[in-house]
C-alpha cells in the first residue's frame, strides 16, 4: 500500500467539503423534537456549568505563569481581567499558545509577554461573555452563529463578574444525563447525520507518526484546527495529536524555546507521554449518535476519529459537530 500523501495536499483536499457541510444533510424532526427543545429552552446555562471551577487572569500576568497555571489546573482556557478597567479583556486558550510557539520557533523571541496581548493571538475563541441566565438552546446558537468552543459566563445583572466558562464540552457532558429526551434521533447513524465520511473523494488531513511536533503545530496553526489523528505508513490510525498535548512538550518556561521539544517524532512523543495522555477514541460510520455522547462524556476529550474497516481515518466528530446536529434536531436551524 502507498504511503500517504503529505499533510498539507491531504489538508487542500479536506477543506473543499468545508464547515458548512455539517448539517447539509437532508434531517427530518421526529416528533420527540419537542420534549429535546422543551429541555434546551427549560435549562438556564448556570445549571449545566454549576460544578464547575473558574481559572482566571490578570491582564498583567506573564505568559509563563498563564501557561503554568492551565497546565496545572488541567484547564484549557480562562478569561482575563484587568483591575485597572475594572472589565474582561480577553480570553487566553491552548490554542494561543500553538501560535506563541510558532513565532517563538520563527523568531527567536516571544512576541508577547503579559496575559492580555496573548488573549486570542490565534483568532480562535474571543472574549464572548453570555449571562448565566440564558437557555441552553440560545448558548446553542451562539456556539453555532459564531462558531466558537467556548464562552464566559457571567453573573446575571453584572456583566463584568464572571463565574465561570461554558465550554462545548460541558454542554455534551450534560446531555448525556438526558439521553432519554434524544430518542428516537439519537439511535441515527453517523452516516445517517453525514458526519461519517461518505463523500466521495472525501479525506482527512492527518500527519504521520515520524513528523515531528513542529510539523504537526504547524497544521495545527496554518489550518486553524485543534487536532488531527495521527497514522502509521499506511495510512492506519495510531494516535492522535491536539492543541492540549502542548502541555507535554514544555518542561519549564513556555517563553524559551530550548524549554520547548519540537525535533521529537509524534510517534516518540506518544510513547514517552502515553500514561498522561488521553486514549485513542476511534468510531465508525455505523456509530449511533447516543454512543458517540457517551465517548465524549465519559473520556473528557474534544474530538472522535470516525474510521473505517482497515482503521483508515474517514472523518473527525467534534463537539461542534455533536451540538450542531442537536440544534437542528431541536429547532431546525442549521449551521450558518
Amino acid at each position: 500500500m502507498s504511503a500517504p500523501s503529505s499533510p498539507e495536499l491531504q489538508r487542500a483536499r479536506a477543506d473543499s467539503r468545508g464547515p458548512a457541510r455539517r448539517g447539509s444533510v437532508n434531517l427530518y424532526l421526529h416528533e420527540n423534537s419537542t420534549a429535546l427543545l422543551d429541555l434546551l429552552t427549560n435549562t438556564k446555562i448556570k445549571e449545566v456549568v454549576k460544578t464547575q471551577k473558574l481559572l482566571q487572569f490578570k491582564s498583567n500576568e506573564l505568559v509563563k505563569d498563564v501557561f503554568q497555571s492551565l497546565t496545572k489546573s488541567d484547564m484549557l482556557s480562562g478569561p482575563v481581567y484587568d483591575a485597572n478597567k475594572k472589565e474582561h479583556v480577553g480570553m487566553v486558550d491552548m490554542k494561543d499558545f500553538v501560535d506563541f510557539i510558532m513565532e517563538l520557533h520563527m523568531k527567536g523571541d516571544p512576541i508577547v509577554f503579559t496575559a492580555e496581548k496573548m488573549s486570542d493571538i490565534s483568532g480562535s475563541d474571543p472574549y464572548l461573555p453570555i449571562d448565566e441566565e440564558t437557555t441552553v438552546v440560545e448558548a446553542l446558537k451562539e456556539f453555532n452563529i459564531k462558531r466558537i468552543h467556548r464562552m464566559a459566563i457571567t453573573k446575571h445583572g453584572e456583566a463584568h463578574t464572571v463565574t465561570s466558562v461554558l465550554a462545548e464540552s460541558s454542554i455534551i457532558s450534560w446531555l448525556a444525563g438526558h439521553k432519554d429526551k434524544l430518542i428516537p434521533q439519537g439511535h441515527m447513524t453517523l452516516r445517517q447525520l453525514n458526519l461519517g465520511g461518505i463523500e466521495m473523494f472525501h479525506q482527512v488531513i492527518s500527519i504521520t507518526e515520524s513528523d515531528s511536533l513542529l510539523a504537526a503545530l504547524s497544521i495545527i496553526q496554518k489550518y486553524n484546527i485543534q487536532g488531527l489523528p495521527v497514522v502509521d505508513v499506511d495510512g492506519k490510525i495510531v494516535g492522535n495529536f491536539s492543541v492540549s498535548d502542548i502541555k507535554y512538550m514544555v518542561s519549564s518556561d513556555v517563553g524559551s524555546e530550548e524549554n520547548i521539544t519540537l525535533k521529537m517524532s509524534i510517534k516518540d512523543f506518544i510513547e514517552k507521554n502515553k500514561d498522561k495522555r488521553p486514549p485513542l477514541l476511534t468510531c465508525s460510520p455505523s456509530t449511533k449518535l447516543l454512543e458517540v455522547i457517551s465517548l465524549f462524556s465519559d473520556n473528557k476529550v474534544h474530538r472522535i476519529h470516525v474510521v473505517d474497516k482497515d482503521k483508515k481515518p474517514v472523518d473527525i466528530v467534534s463537539t461542534s459537530n455533536v451540538l450542531d446536529v442537536i440544534l437542528l434536531f431541536a429547532t431546525g436551524q442549521r449551521r450558518r
